[in-house]
């Protein structure tokens, strides 16, 4: 599942601490997304000050998922 993965060892220990530190700041930008799924990278982009998020995903499941997790 998505968040098997997510929250795997090897996902939060090597990929997470990895993508993050390539992330250029991002104060002021609009990100768009597609395939949110959980909102992994959401996480992450919050994180850097963006302006504003779109994310496209076709799984209604993903959808309502992101609009718990974020409120």
């Amino acid at each position: 599942s998505y968040l098997a993965l997510e929250n795997s060892p090897i996902f939060q220990n090597m990929l997470r601490p990895s993508i993050q530190d390539s992330l250029p700041p991002l104060q002021n930008l609009k990100v768009y997304e597609m395939g949110f799924g959980t909102g992994f990278f959401l996480k992450m982009l919050l994180n850097k000050g963006l302006l504003s998020y779109t994310g496209l995903d076709l799984s209604l499941e993903m959808v309502s998922y992101l609009r718990h997790y974020v409120g």
